[in-house]
């Protein structure tokens, strides 16, 4: 007991201390001066995590942009946001459109100051149980959206920020990125994909002492519309989207590197870090 009692104080002595250098190579970037009119663009504001943490970034000063599919959803959720609002109407697989059309929207909104990219297939494909049940075109679906969806978002957006000389991308990954996830592991390997992708933006920026932020989102499981996790016994830990909104607006505030949703997940994910693939293979269905 008392050596498990030394592991975790190690663990947490380790993340401490991660966490307080960061802070310090922070403090060593060049001051910006804040816009008193922040500009953000959520993509993927038409359900889920994405919907939310608009609303929590309208209630914090932020102008919006509002990006997804579903022409209705975004109109409705203008409806629901007090401040300025923006809608542009995407779909985020047909890469070469979207680079246009989002370089177009930031200029129309007059600025960037924030991207939030929550992009996945999972709506089109169902509450996915295993990925080996799927088709070609529905797993072709995936790997457009959750990869290339997402890298043309953050590509654009980390390009306004460098012309400009600030900003802060932040992205949904998912705590599947740590083990290939024998149930969907095209769905683990995206968010693998996201999750390295802005590890190397965050090392380029602070290599380049450049004030550009980057927030990576760990979530699991968050209870959506799509599909309730609460429900499922075998499932614990589940947080709301309302809660996940929270956190999420709360890590991009004070520009941490990445955020667990919830924050005990930290401690699972660590456990799934070390866990060897055997063990692995006999735990996970």
């Amino acid at each position: 007991m008392k050596k498990l009692v030394n592991i975790i104080l190690l663990i947490a002595v380790i993340y401490y201390a991660s966490r307080l250098i960061y802070y310090m190579e922070c403090q060593d970037l060049p001051k910006v001066a804040i816009p008193k009119d922040r500009k953000a663009i959520v993509v993927g504001a038409t359900s889920g995590i994405g919907r939310q943490v608009a609303k929590e970034l309208a209630k914090e000063g932020y102008t919006v942009g509002l990006i997804g599919r579903r022409l209705s959803l975004l109109n409705s959720l203008k409806k629901e946001i007090p401040t300025k609002t923006y809608i542009k109407q995407l779909d985020v697989s047909k890469m070469d459109a979207t680079r246009d059309d989002l370089k177009a929207f930031i200029k129309e909104m007059g600025g960037l100051d924030l991207m939030f990219i929550s992009v996945t297939a999972q709506g089109d494909i169902g509450a996915m149980k295993s990925t080996a049940k799927l088709g070609w075109e529905q797993v072709k679906k995936l790997v457009e959206v959750d990869v290339n969806g997402f890298w043309v978002c953050a590509h654009v957006a980390i390009k306004q920020f460098e012309n400009q000389g600030y900003g802060h991308l932040a992205g949904v990954s998912s705590i599947l990125k740590i083990n290939g996830a024998i149930a969907a592991p095209e769905y683990s390997g995206a968010k693998a994909f996201v999750g390295r992708y802005l590890d190397g933006i965050r090392n380029r920026m602070m290599k380049n002492k450049m004030p550009i932020y980057v927030t990576e989102v760990i979530p699991r499981p968050v209870d959506v519309e799509r599909q309730k996790y609460s429900d499922e016994k075998d499932l614990f830990w589940v947080t709301t989207k309302e809660d996940a909104a929270k956190q999420i607006v709360q890590a991009i505030r004070h520009k941490r590197k990445d955020v667990y949703i919830s924050r005990r997940w930290r401690l699972i994910a660590w456990l799934m870090t070390v866990t060897p693939d055997w063990l692995y293979r006999k735990v996970f269905p």
